[in-house]
């Protein structure tokens, strides 16, 4: 048995096995993945995980055979594949196609064999079907149009062989196979029946023909059948189809049939698009021989041979499909066979015409046909030898590691489809999913996904990446959702480094956008922060402690003041104003929620950095709001803050912490409510001159630097100011964590921030590039996580990652020139976003600095004190 393998008679076999195995070299890294692959991956996986026809709503766009042979190869495949490393899903099943293609070729031999009884020809037509570019960029990929061939193939090889009822049922059952694996085969119909028919008797022509039809049909029948039973057949609507929306069969073949891309002739056509500006451009010399000059001269000439008017009209009968009207790049794939079948006969022919009628030159012409296949294939392997050294996937798995790296939770992403699987690995429920096929995000292609994940609205998508295909499917299809969400992106990080100089073709650049849908986040979690904090009063209470602050007040009147809530402006304010405010112009630290007893709040001390949030929020509303009873009140509040917070201590102005902020060794301040930038503000409306706000701003430098960490720029919760100036520990007068880097501390880098955006201060920029350098930068490659405190030195205390301390980093990367903003953004804060608010959602603190963080890193906090050269009177050393 093992010699009969082995013998010479199959060398041929392994070597045309061999030399098509390694027609696919370099098929992981090139040609670049395509969304169509993705989703058939994607629908084997929702086969083998979830016993679902697709991980979508399953429409009967294509009958789904296809991928489950993909579902199949994979679970076979399973055990075996770590051998080749970590692949990814889309090289997973590469595998597959590369074992299908070489199936493919070893049965073009034989059906070449059968055809032009010369094996020579025939092995180079086989390598012709495998080594052309048409099949190099598109044969290798993960298509059902792949599957399909295969299956094709072997129909019409059982059709040329003797019509015994063993190759008769064959050739039908593939046949069968290959439509239900891509239902365009259906056009081959007529012309393998043709070939049944004329290869038998003539004395059992109608049995053979029957029996070939039946079988064929009873397996076709078997997807209709499917849908009749699960009652997605009729179109709905009408007396079979109920009244109940569903899918339809019947609805997807109408659907499929009336594409249109415009008459074939028509220079914008789809046909004439994809065949100027893909297959031509691809192989010139393939396209002119094989798919034009051969089928036409074996109709036209030789067609009263056997075979000829049958392998001529295979190929003209799906040219004439493809000018029906939609066409796809990929929709050549069934033709690179058959076009190398054409050719293979249309040279036999030519060897058999010399012998005839040149007998004394036949050889010369016998050995110049060979010459002319070997031409062909060495001009287009020549054409296309940077296809085997070509790297255009790289830049797709870059781009999917990132994401895998820094999106995940409720982060809403729309992807080409080749990244699907991967950043999914698991789904039960689709609507559970974030990551999403843009492709199903448009109302017109999955009312599931546009209606119950979206809401219908591009704001509800964070991010999107686009590739290529995606741009080109953008440009073609209607899709307002999706291209809305596009036009209102802006670029986080580009893959982009695998250019080959003058090929514009080997470069596939993959983006990731970030959709600027910050004024529609920072609204929805505005109004469910007032739900859950905020009384119809105007009084916002800490659930956890059942305090209402200072703070708490100010940070409302902020958050109401930028996204335009003035009603909720004015009864926080109002509120405020009856309960907080003290006869010395400042406002109460704190008071229980339920007992805001006077006596009580008069005792109270200030809280310097809510009487400046509050001042700053007046003096923006009266200016967004052109209400001048805001700005009275805003600076009103400023001269308290002046005359009761502002000290100047050994030629230095500071900031107190509150109006009782002097201690027998001098007085308490905290780094975290010194905001330069809204002193460089104050300055703007600031009409007394003995209150120098601008040296308020340039001053808190000079305090910020001392107080800070020489090696790692971190500044603690609490300082104290010497009576000579000097920057001291406050662990005396405080009683916990005053001497550590945390949940007040942060705060500091925020506020610096805003000097920096705002007024671009140099000294702003200092301050955060030297935190950032000696100690958020590098913590972050280390450990790509930040925790809630640390000592001055660097060292963790808390390793709890929180939502509030997360301000303090994405505040330090937040004008970065690079993507680490994002990257920080993503990996400390973001994650834990949910629809309408972050992490636990009834924790107070994090939900305001979740939401100053996203405000900030969106850049949704505009200055509407600042004029045009603001930025100049403000701070000349800028």
């Amino acid at each position: 048995m093992l010699s009969k393998i082995f013998s010479r008679r199959y060398l041929e076999y392994y070597l045309l096995a061999f030399v098509s195995t390694l027609a696919h070299w370099n098929i992981f890294l090139y040609p670049a993945y395509r969304e169509d692959e993705g989703t058939y991956v994607s629908q084997a996986w929702a086969l083998i995980n979830n016993g679902a026809l697709a991980p979508y709503t399953y429409w009967y766009d294509h009958s789904p055979v296809g991928w489950f042979f993909i579902a199949f190869w994979n679970i076979i495949s399973s055990p075996f594949l770590g051998m080749f490393g970590d692949l990814n899903s889309i090289e997973i099943n590469r595998i597959f196609i590369v074992i299908l293609n070489v199936g493919s070729a070893l049965v073009l031999y034989n059906i070449c064999k059968k055809l032009t009884q010369s094996r020579p020809i025939s092995f180079l037509a086989a390598l012709l079907f495998v080594l052309t570019p048409l099949s190099v960029e598109f044969g290798r990929r993960v298509f059902i149009d792949n599957i399909m061939v295969f299956w094709l193939l072997w129909s019409i090889y059982f059709s040329i062989r003797s019509m015994k009822l063993k190759n008769i049922v064959l050739s039908a059952v593939t046949f069968a196979i290959a439509v239900l694996s891509k239902e365009s085969a259906i056009v081959f119909l007529p012309v393998v029946i043709t070939s049944v028919y004329l290869n038998s008797h003539k004395n059992n022509r109608p049995f053979v023909t029957a029996a070939w039809i039946t079988f064929s049909v009873f397996m076709i029948s078997l997807y209709p059948l499917y849908a009749l039973i699960k009652g997605e057949f009729f179109v709905y609507g009408g007396f079979l189809g109920g009244s109940e929306p569903h899918v339809s069969l019947l609805q997807a073949l109408q659907f499929q049939a009336g594409r249109s891309a415009g008459a074939f002739w028509e220079a914008d056509s789809a046909f004439r698009r994809n065949l100027e500006g893909a297959w031509l451009q691809t192989d010139f010399l393939f396209i002119t021989l094989g798919l034009v000059v051969a089928p036409l001269l074996n109709f036209i000439f030789f067609r009263k041979y056997k075979w000829t008017g049958f392998v001529s009209m295979l190929v003209l009968i799906y040219i004439g499909y493809l000018m029906r009207g939609q066409v796809l790049d990929w929709y050549i794939i069934p033709l690179i066979p058959l076009g190398a079948i054409n050719l293979a006969v249309l040279l036999r022919h030519l060897q058999i015409a010399a012998k005839k009628y040149l007998p004394k030159i036949e050889k010369s012409l016998s050995g110049a046909t060979a010459v002319i296949l070997v031409g062909i294939i060495g001009l287009g392997f020549t054409q296309n030898i940077n296809a085997y050294q070509y790297n255009q996937t790289e830049n797709q798995r870059r781009a999917t590691d990132w994401i895998q790296a820094y999106i995940f939770g409720e982060t809403t992403l729309l992807i080409d489809n080749y990244a699907f699987q991967d950043l999914n690995p698991r789904v039960d429920n689709i609507e559970d999913v974030r990551i999403h096929y843009y492709y199903k995000a448009d109302p017109k292609t999955d009312p599931q996904i546009a209606g119950n994940v979206l809401n219908n609205r591009w704001e509800n998508v964070d991010y999107v990446m686009l590739t290529p295909a995606v741009e080109t499917t953008l440009n073609i299809e209607d899709f307002d959702l999706v291209e809305t969400a596009v036009e209102n992106s802006n670029l986080i990080i580009q893959y982009n480094e695998f250019v080959v100089e003058g090929d514009p073709q080997a470069n596939y650049p993959v983006e990731i956008r970030e959709v600027d849908n910050f004024d529609f986040r920072l609204n929805r979690t505005w109004e469910a922060y007032r739900d859950n904090f905020i009384t119809e009063e105007g009084q916002v209470i800490d659930p956890r402690l059942n305090l209402t602050t200072s703070e708490g007040q100010a940070y409302a009147l902020l958050q109401a003041m930028w996204v335009g809530d003035e009603e909720s402006f004015a009864q926080i304010l109002r509120w405020t104003n009856q309960n907080l405010l003290k006869e010395n112009g400042l406002l109460a630290w704190q008071t229980p929620a339920d007992d805001v007893d006077a006596a009580q709040i008069a005792a109270q001390d200030n809280a310097t950095d809510a009487d400046i949030d509050a001042a700053f929020a007046l003096l923006q509303a009266g200016e967004r709001w052109s209400n001048p009873d805001y700005t009275t009140q805003g600076r009103e509040l400023l001269a308290a803050i002046w005359e009761r917070n502002v000290r100047e201590i050994n030629g230095t102005l500071y900031l107190l912490a509150s109006d009782n902020a002097e201690r027998e060794e001098g007085f308490l301040t905290n780094a975290s409510y010194y905001s330069p930038g809204m002193f460089r503000s104050f300055a703007l409306l600031e009409t007394d001159p003995s209150r120098d706000w601008n040296r308020l701003a340039n001053d808190s430098y000079e305090f910020l630097r001392a107080a800070r960490n020489a090696d790692t720029g971190l500044v603690s919760n609490w300082n104290l100011i010497t009576p000579d100036g000097a920057v001291d520990s406050a662990s005396a007068y405080v009683e916990e964590d005053s001497d550590v880097y945390g949940y007040d501390a942060f705060r500091t880098y925020y506020r610096v921030a805003l000097d920096r955006l705002w007024f671009e201060n140099t000294d702003a920029r200092e301050f955060l590039d030297y935190a950032r350098e000696n100690f958020f930068q590098p913590y972050w490659f280390n450990n790509y996580n930040f925790a809630s405190t640390y000592s001055l030195d660097g060292e963790v205390i808390n390793d709890y990652e929180d939502i509030s301390p997360a301000a303090g980093p994405i505040s330090v990367f937040f004008s970065d020139s690079g993507t680490l903003d994002t990257e920080v953004y993503l990996n400390t804060l973001k994650y834990a976003e949910q629809n309408t608010h972050w992490a636990e959602q009834d924790n107070y603190y994090d939900q305001n600095w979740g939401w100053f963080s996203t405000a900030l890193y969106g850049n949704q906090t505009p200055n509407y004190l600042l004029s045009e050269d603001a930025s100049e009177a403000a701070d000349p050393e800028s």
